[in-house]
């Protein structure tokens, strides 16, 4: 049995303690990018509305959930709540 509790006691990394710093060039969406991830969004919503097939409706279903909460997160401008009624429902 060997002593770790020097391990425990030891102070973390440096770099753990500071904050992160954003980089620059990858904080923002483009314009491009935006309209890509609307156009996703759309694409998604009509598979939730018109898929059947179960596996896929699932993964289009958490794709919609993902997509949302990057976009908001983006402060970007969409229907949020465009037919989630039959899009998330069983």
């Amino acid at each position: 049995m060997t002593n770790e509790s020097s391990q425990l006691t030891a102070e973390p990394p440096a770099d753990i303690l500071t904050p992160r710093q954003p980089a620059a060039e990858h904080e923002y969406l483009t314009a491009e990018q935006e309209l890509h991830l609307l156009e996703s969004y759309r694409t998604l919503g009509y598979l939730a509305e018109n898929c059947r097939v179960p596996s896929v409706l699932a993964a289009v279903r958490a794709s919609l959930a993902e997509l949302r909460i990057a976009l908001d997160g983006q402060a970007v401008e969409f229907d949020y709540y465009r037919n989630t009624d039959r899009v998330l429902s069983a």
